[in-house]
């Protein structure tokens, strides 16, 4: 029930500030450079919280800054890229794959978390609800197309990743070396690609909020990870399109429809079809490796 709390944290996070993501790009700001803005912006916020927790070992550094590269960084500027190119439509609905990937990644690299026909199916109807809620698909360049299939590829395959440095350290010490390495990735595709631009007065606070959401968001899947599979762990990324949906109808007056009310039966049906322990498939949950086995890693 612990883990449930933190997914949906996770989905409910994500699903907010993906909200505020795509106003803000659709405002003018850079998805790059605002993808930059905000992760640090979460480092900032979680460096207290890192002092508190106490020391982390070097090698502790070095994985979760990786984690945080590939798991944040690295997917949050595709994801928003895809926002500038493409209709959030689409773009919600291709990276919504990203749950998939987890699962494959998780039954050849992961320890005890075997794909099963049961989580196929569930994995399936949630990918179909995801359509309903995303509508209608309009034509889009296989480029532009890219985007949100590599951050679902990436995103998703690195929770193996983020699943092991949980399994070693506690979320309070690694979530700001996970934030920092998500940072320096997108400061530095930044800069190479030259995308420094002008911040509107106006879009600091929202930058700022997004970086209150990444603290939630990228804190609970730290905290689930924790106690759950990598697989279990991804199916918030079906949670952030319904979020998304339900926040744009009760925030931008969207019409609700059947396709959202359709989407959302489907999506939490194969949620919960996806996370059925199965006799011959069921889910051990990797603990914590205990202080000597750390020191020998």
């Amino acid at each position: 029930m612990k883990a449930w709390l933190y997914i949906v944290t996770t989905g409910f996070a994500f699903g907010v500030g993906g909200l505020v993501t795509k106003y803000l790009v659709d405002d003018g700001l850079d998805p790059v450079l605002g993808t930059a803005l905000m992760m640090g912006a979460t480092v900032a916020l979680t460096i207290p919280l890192h002092v508190r927790a106490g020391k982390l070992p070097a090698h502790g550094w070095r994985m979760a800054m990786l984690a945080g590269a590939l798991n944040g960084g690295t997917g949050a500027v595709l994801i928003n890229l895809g926002f500038e190119q493409l209709p959030a439509s689409i773009n919600t609905l291709v990276f919504a794959l990203g749950p998939v990937f987890a699962a494959l990644a998780a039954h050849y690299l992961g320890q005890n978390d075997r794909f099963s026909l049961t989580k196929a199916m569930g994995l399936g109807a949630a990918v179909v609800g995801v359509g309903f809620l995303a509508g209608s698909l309009r034509s889009a360049s296989p480029a532009a197309l890219a985007f949100p299939l590599v951050a679902a590829a990436v995103t998703g395959g690195s929770l193996v990743l983020v699943k092991r440095v949980s399994a070693l350290y506690p979320p309070a010490l690694t979530l700001t070396p996970l934030m920092a390495g998500a940072a320096l990735f997108s400061l530095v595709l930044t800069a190479a690609l030259g995308r420094f631009e002008g911040v509107a007065a106006d879009h600091w606070p929202l930058i700022i909020f997004n970086g209150l959401t990444g603290i939630a968001g990228f804190g609970a899947i730290l905290a689930a990870t924790e106690i759950a599979s990598a697989s279990q762990t991804s199916l918030s990324g079906y949670l952030i399109p319904l979020i998304g949906v339900l926040g744009g109808v009760l925030l931008f007056d969207e019409p609700f429809g059947w396709r959202v009310f359709l989407g959302a039966v489907l999506v939490l049906s194969g949620i919960l079809l996806a996370t059925r322990t199965h006799p011959r498939a069921a889910i051990v949950v990797e603990q914590r490796l205990q202080p000597s086995e750390k020191e020998s890693t």
